[in-house]
């Protein structure tokens, strides 16, 4: 490469030594660069891993406690609608004793 470098520029065979070599050593510096900037870039893929499954995990246990309470809350509106039931015929037979007293004195 420094033969090339010297026989088709105007630099001396010095120069173009020079040149090379600092071509050469801009190279190795890209790359080792590179392979830091590859490691820190695994580095950041696991940690962002390790926080989407610290967030699935959260993510379950939130669905876990809606769900119970909706449980809870389901339960507590079946029993308010079988006490509802309950009331509505008792009040549909003391208003039925009701009309039917009503109408016998009329």
């Amino acid at each position: 490469i420094k033969n090339a470098v010297a026989k088709n520029t105007e630099l001396s065979e010095a120069e173009a030594d020079q040149a090379v070599d600092n071509a050469i050593e801009e190279l190795e510096h890209a790359k080792v660069k590179a392979s830091e900037q590859i490691e820190q870039a695994k580095v950041s893929i696991e940690k962002a891993k390790i926080e989407v499954e610290e967030k699935i995990e959260e993510g379950k246990v939130v669905a876990d406690e809606v769900t119970d309470k909706g449980s809870v809350a389901s339960i507590v509106l079946f029993i308010g609608l079988i006490i509802g039931a309950i009331l509505t015929s008792y009040g549909g037979i003391v208003g039925s004793k009701y009309t039917k007293n009503t109408v016998i004195e009329q």
